[in-house]
């Protein structure tokens, strides 16, 4: 089995999103309004980061039209992500090849054009 060095995902600004570069999502970012934190005679929004509900897992940038960027995950499905919503990181392109290979369902055998 070949070892791999470790390789960092690194935060990425929106701005710096390219087509064909893996990121995975590392917070979302929701708001509530101040009364539901019992801050009384707050009227504004309060943003609370978590992490993602998903699973994280690499996200191909098919598009990048800001504040949106779509992107396809390792099932071939096709999400866009809100970058006001959604924080990003890079990821390293050969980690994320090697995963996408793992996570990717096997085509079908009606898609196979020799049959």
């Amino acid at each position: 089995m070949t070892r791999h060095k470790p390789t960092l995902a690194v935060p990425i600004a929106p701005e710096d999103l390219r087509r064909g570069c893996y990121v995975a999502v590392l917070h979302v970012i929701d708001q509530y309004p101040a009364f539901c934190f019992d801050l009384p005679g707050r009227t504004e929004l309060v943003n609370i980061r978590s992490l993602p509900d998903d699973e994280i897992q690499p996200l191909k940038v098919i598009d990048v039209c800001l504040p949106f960027v779509t992107v396809i995950k390792p099932d071939r499905g096709i999400v866009t992500l809100d970058v006001r919503r959604h924080e990003m990181a890079r990821l390293d392109d050969a980690y994320a090849r090697r995963v996408v290979k793992r996570l990717r369902p096997p085509l079908s055998k009606r898609a196979n054009p020799r049959r």
